[in-house]
């Protein structure tokens, strides 16, 4: 049976120090070397490490320098899987593009391997119930106040519906204490970690005031199963001129909520937009059917049946059929066997057929929305990016899951690249913005008092409101002349955790196709 492809989404977990990625950088093994242990016992996981290795000989992109590699089976299943990918990165850096890099060094590797207690785990933002809180993307701030450099979390998106969202928290919300314990250097990783957990359990937590710069209401919220709808608001915009703009905010490429993405549109058509704005700012990817649903949502009619992304693999599986996804076709047997696969088809009745979008970026940008700008650019529609540099994620895998003692593994290789109808993929460093701005999600008022920015709030979102001024004036914004602190709060700039401490990414799985 044909596969489902799938990027996943790009989902950022605080690790220990000693299981980042950063230490399987470390080691100096040679290819074609034995490691340390390879003439000792082996290790527990020697069964999943071998399992990984096999399956990365025959189906990872650069398989052919995996041959090469010595592997060693002594280590344990994730220091294994750095090791074989560092010996393989040593040559010649043939796989360059498997992981995100900054000021010319990888970040982290996107191949991944994780492991869940539950024969039922998918990566988070690609399954119809998450589990969690629902935090979805949390910054973190100094506050400045005395003692070990106290933070507060700068929490940037909920889930509607999720366990936060139905306590109150929200997009803007800064949060000082969790369970009763100020935020500082020695418990900034492990208070992250009860943030964006996902496993069951009650956090608490306490909601800072800047504008008192007192603690305020402390929140409890139990972690528990929620619909994880990545449509998380819409809205449409009225311009002088009579002209309609819709907007959409949209956390994952989920094809569990297919229905609700097509409804938004559908609703749009209604209203009549003639132009859009798509903030996938926050969005790390998904599946490739569910891309290809908001490029038929996007583009409509006139771009039936022209492809907009097709495969590639590596040349030990030339004998495989590269799978072609093209605008407003039924992907694979979708009719027949899976209706959830159809709504590439039925996508085509709600799409509002532009030839040209806004799209809001950010480095958290990747995957299937960085193959939203691709595919549409390579039919001929006009994406204007208005944000940041794009994650630059051009490759994508197909997850295998095996069983091993009382835990799933699922092993996440890359495996693949992507392309448009063009043939283009060359976006490895990422897609620069058109008009350079910046995500603020708090704003002071004339009072210097702080406030939240929520979606949609046109005055106080640099990104969304220079959209709608590209689009009103019909002119390119320039922000040149202006400096972060004219555009966002001196002396309470947000930063993203990784700056601080090193984190292992789970990102941007392929998952196979879904069965009934």
């Amino acid at each position: 049976m044909k596969r489902l492809l799938s990027f996943g989404r790009l989902y950022v977990a605080v690790a220990l120090l000693a299981a980042t990625v950063g230490a399987g950088c470390s080691k100096k093994d040679d290819v074609g070397k034995p490691g340390p242990g390879n003439q000792q016992q082996k290790h527990e996981d020697a069964p999943i490490d071998r399992w990984m290795f096999d399956y990365m000989k025959t189906h990872y992109l650069w398989n052919d320098a995996v041959k090469q590699v010595t592997p060693d089976y002594s280590l344990g299943y994730e220091k294994f899987l750095d090791d074989v990918l560092m010996k393989v990165a040593k040559q010649n850096d043939v796989n360059h593009d498997d992981g995100h890099w900054e000021g010319g060094k990888r970040s982290y590797f996107y191949s991944n391997v994780a492991r869940y207690k539950t024969t039922k785990a998918e990566t988070r933002g690609t399954r119809e119930q998450a589990e969690g809180l629902g935090i979805e993307m949390m910054l973190y701030t100094a506050l400045g106040q005395s003692g070990k450099a106290p933070y507060a979390f700068l929490i940037a998106a909920v889930t509607p519906g999720s366990p936060a969202g139905r306590a109150g928290l929200k997009r803007g919300d800064l949060i000082s204490r969790v369970n009763g314990a100020v935020i500082n250097d020695a418990n900034l990783n492990s208070s992250w970690q009860k943030m964006m957990a996902t496993e069951s359990g009650t956090v608490r937590m306490t909601r800072y005031d800047p504008n008192t710069q007192k603690d305020g209401a402390e929140i409890s919220v139990t972690a528990s199963s929620y619909a994880d709808n990545p449509v998380w608001f819409r809205k449409t915009f009225d311009l002088d001129d009579g002209r309609k703009v819709g907007y959409i905010c949209y956390g994952s490429f989920n094809y569990h909520f297919d229905d609700k993405l097509i409804d938004a549109f559908r609703e749009f058509k209604n209203e009549q937009i003639s132009e859009l704005v798509v903030d996938l700012r926050y969005n790390g990817g998904g599946h490739v059917v569910s891309s290809t649903v908001l490029g038929t949502l996007v583009a409509g009619s006139k771009h039936s049946g022209e492809v907009y992304a097709r495969t590639t693999y590596n040349a030990d599986r030339k004998s495989e059929t590269p799978d072609v996804y093209k605008l407003g076709v039924a992907q694979y047997n979708e009719s027949n066997s899976n209706a959830r696969h159809s709504k590439i088809a039925e996508a085509l009745d709600s799409s509002v057929g532009l030839d040209r979008i806004f799209v809001l970026c950010t480095g958290n940008t990747a995957s299937a929305s960085e193959l939203l700008v691709n595919g549409l650019r390579g039919l001929g529609v006009e994406v204007n990016l208005i944000g940041l540099t794009t994650n630059g994620k051009n490759v994508g895998m197909e997850p295998q899951k095996k069983v091993f003692g009382d835990y799933e593994y699922d092993f996440s290789p890359i495996t693949f690249y992507i392309a448009n109808s063009k043939g283009e993929s060359n976006y490895g460093n990422g897609f620069q913005p058109d008009v350079e701005a910046r995500d603020y999600t708090i704003y002071p008022d004339k009072d210097n008092n702080i406030h939240g920015i929520e979606w949609g709030d046109v005055l106080h979102d640099e990104m969304l409101a220079n959209a709608l001024l590209w689009i009103g004036t019909g002119s390119k914004p320039d922000l040149s002349g202006q400096t972060a602190s004219t555009r966002g709060i001196e002396g309470l700039q947000p930063r993203v955790l990784r700056t601080v401490a090193p984190v292992r990414v789970q990102n941007m799985v392929l998952l196979p196709e879904p069965q009934e």
